[in-house]
């Protein structure tokens, strides 16, 4: 659901209204956004959005892990190839991207 100005509150006003402002966003889905000083500060979210946030942050890190473990047993398994041989073909390619981007 987008956000509407509405829910967009200074924390001054959240203080008083925390309740209200935490069962909107749990019966409505209507996340909150307070402010401090004019700029955004901290949000209000429901729990099972939190879940659902965390699980996909800590699914990406368990990836990133996954795919340093790997490279570390193609290093150890001699599966790795010298910068000197990669280096080249990598300018090649960012080169053959950036011809294909200036043509739209």
């Amino acid at each position: 659901m987008p956000l509407a100005t509405e829910d967009i509150i200074p924390i001054t006003r959240a203080r008083a209204q925390l309740t209200e402002l935490a069962e909107d966003v749990a019966k409505n889905g209507r996340d909150k956004i307070l402010t401090r000083n004019g700029e955004s500060y901290v949000a209000i979210i429901s729990a099972a959005d939190y879940d659902r946030f965390r699980a996909r942050e800590l699914a990406a890190e368990h990836d990133r892990l996954t795919n340093v473990l790997a490279g570390v047993a193609d290093f150890a398994n001699g599966r790795a190839h010298p910068w000197e041989t990669i280096a080249p073909k990598l300018a090649k390619l960012r080169e053959s991207i950036a011809a294909s981007r200036s043509t739209y």
